[in-house]
């Protein structure tokens, strides 16, 4: 269960970098700050619930980096990293298409 959270959490967050899903109702910084933090907290939780995902230290550096990349886009308000966070939730991404 918790592995399918942090997968629909990086959906959504990929999501709004691309077609910013939710501009209208809340800025794609806040969004993309909780879907970081809903991922990093589901990562975190799948590896204490039960066996660690594999590639568990690269996942959770390519979503911590994601986050601190959105943390700087909303501090100085620019979107000239949504590329390279889209970039590396793709990347995130490709390690669940290879679990199934």
């Amino acid at each position: 269960m918790v592995r399918y959270a942090a997968l629909m959490a990086l959906v959504l967050w990929v999501g709004v970098l691309f077609h910013g899903t939710f501009h209208d109702a809340v800025s794609p910084a806040i969004s993309a700050l909780v879907f970081g933090g809903v991922l990093l907290g589901a990562l975190v939780i799948w590896k204490l619930a039960g066996p660690p995902p594999a590639s568990f230290f690269t996942r959770l550096g390519l979503a911590a980096g994601m986050v601190a990349l959105a943390a700087i886009g909303w501090r100085s308000a620019t979107d000239t990293l949504e590329p390279v966070a889209l970039a590396l939730g793709c990347v995130l991404l490709g390690f669940y298409a290879r679990e199934i």
